[in-house]
């Protein structure tokens, strides 16, 4: 199973700025509409498809349709990738971790 930080990973390593990542430059069609992106704001919330629609006074059907969307336009097949998605549009950055280079300065 992939980890959230190995696909917020990817989406960073594509060299776009994160708020400028969207859907035509990850290889969709078209950008995620306002209510898509949302969506993705819910989902990385980790709020299920029936509480996104009572939130948004949608149906569970209905949510799950944006999500769809959200798949095809930001090519993706997880939540998982639409949270690392969403992480990127907010420009938050995980934690360093264990592997990873870190930089050091001298003093």
């Amino acid at each position: 199973m992939v980890a959230l930080e190995d696909h917020y990973r990817a989406f960073v390593s594509l060299g776009l700025e994160p708020n400028s990542l969207d859907g035509r430059q990850a290889g969709a069609h078209a950008a995620p509409s306002p209510r898509e992106q949302e969506v993705a704001r819910l989902v990385a919330q980790g709020l299920t498809n029936y509480q996104i629609g009572v939130r948004l006074g949608l149906s569970e059907r209905t949510v799950e349709t944006y999500i769809r969307r959200l798949f095809r336009k930001l090519n993706v097949s997880s939540r998982s990738q639409v949270v690392a998605w969403q992480m990127c549009q907010e420009n938050v950055r995980l934690p360093l971790m264990a592997n990873d280079p870190v930089e050091h300065t001298s003093t």
